[in-house]
């Protein structure tokens, strides 16, 4: 996670000082970010969110140096992938139950179920990026002890409270469209579907998953996410600040 954050900043002070050198530190952390963690490929696709929202000109000078720098980490990538290759994979790659069905389903071209389990999965990671764990555990049982049907109740919930989420969310945004902060909302939106999306095709959802409770060491997945997160709260509450002062 720091890999990810220092890349991002080297990128960020090299497009404000036009200093190769910051470029070069934003690929190299971005390598070590690749090494750490495989997930952290996803920064190519941060990186290019962030040059478009925040950096974007319509000029052809600009483009063609947008293409270059999106290029020299689209390369980094392909040099960690073929040193990944040459090495072998992580140990303990495919042990994971959720990463058998992915590749199951993938090996068997059912992809449409593919799709589907990647969906649930989504929405089951997104819930729990904004309210304790705990507190959605005791909340699913109260509300199966209300309505019954326990174990459909129990395999849709959290997946369903996660994409209810994504909409109100997405519907504060839209609120805040014309205020000047708009693309740090909108940033904080895309880096955390971005790291969500990515985590729910590479560990999809088994049936078992789905029915059982949060647990604290399946958050691990979510840390990355959760700063996007943590940005649209810290953009609310510092508009709110502004707002109090006038």
């Amino acid at each position: 996670m720091i890999c990810v954050f220092l890349s991002l900043l080297g990128y960020r002070v090299y497009m404000q000082r036009k200093n190769i050198v910051y470029l070069f530190l934003s690929l190299l952390f971005a390598f070590l970010a690749f090494y750490n963690r495989e997930s952290g490929l996803v920064l190519i696709g941060i990186l290019f969110i962030y040059d478009l929202f925040f950096h974007f000109k319509k000029n052809k000078k600009y483009i063609i140096a947008f293409f270059i720098r999106m290029a020299l980490f689209l390369g980094v990538a392909f040099v960690y992938l073929l040193i990944r290759s040459a090495f072998g994979d992580v140990v303990g790659d495919y042990a994971d139950d959720s990463v058998q069905l992915r590749l199951r389903l993938q090996n068997d071209h059912q992809y449409v179920l593919l799709a589907w389990r990647t969906v649930l999965a989504f929405g089951r990671y997104y819930a729990s990026l904004w309210l304790p764990y705990e507190l959605l555990n005791a909340v699913r049982e109260k509300f199966v002890a209300l309505v019954g049907y326990g174990d459909t109740i129990r395999f849709f919930f959290f997946s369903s409270l996660g994409w209810i989420n994504l909409m109100v969310v997405s519907f504060i945004i839209y609120l805040r469209r014309t205020s000047k902060y708009r693309k740090l909302y909108y940033f904080s939106l895309v880096w955390t579907i971005l790291w969500i999306a990515i985590t729910s095709f590479a560990i999809p959802s088994t049936d078992t998953v789905l029915r059982q409770e949060y647990l604290w060491n399946t958050r691990r997945y979510e840390y990355y996410a959760f700063f996007g997160v943590c940005l649209f709260i810290a953009t609310i509450l510092f508009e709110i600040g502004q707002y109090t002062k006038h």
